[in-house]
């Protein structure tokens, strides 16, 4: 199994309840094991788009058997099940799951980048990940 960190984010309809969702999607996944999820974030929109809800965001700790790619794949495949539909960048989502880091694998296409590029400036997605690595 491959350690794996995903994101998730969403503001619209309940977006607590749409991040608890797709936590509970993915633990349905038999090639999927949820170890933690951290706390709730709080963030205005990326990009600083106006007339749309602050996100709600969390990121999740995971073991995997699914390549990057199947993993990609499964992930979409929750998005489009909960009502996901990419409209524009950086715009409203029930939900949006990204891949941060899929073990120490580095992948640039034009289907993947991982790590997640620009992670280093999205503070909803430094401050969980610090969070789950905070031994308790």
């Amino acid at each position: 199994m491959i350690r794996c960190y995903l994101s998730l984010g969403s503001n619209l309809a309940n977006p607590e309840l749409q991040l608890q969702r797709a936590v509970e999607l993915l633990r349905c996944s038999a090639m999927v094991n949820v170890l933690k999820v951290a706390n709730n974030y709080y963030s205005k929109p990326y990009g600083h788009i106006q007339h749309q809800p602050d996100f709600v965001n969390t990121v999740l700790m995971l073991d995997t058997w699914h390549s990057p790619y199947g993993l990609l794949l499964l992930c979409n495949s929750i998005e489009i099940y909960m009502g996901r539909e990419r409209l524009q960048r950086w715009g409203p989502r029930v939900i949006d799951i990204d891949i941060v880091f899929y073990g120490q694998q580095k992948i640039n296409t034009s289907k993947l980048t991982i790590p997640h590029p620009d992670m280093e400036n999205r503070d909803f997605v430094i401050e969980p990940l610090a969070e789950l690595q905070q031994v308790v």
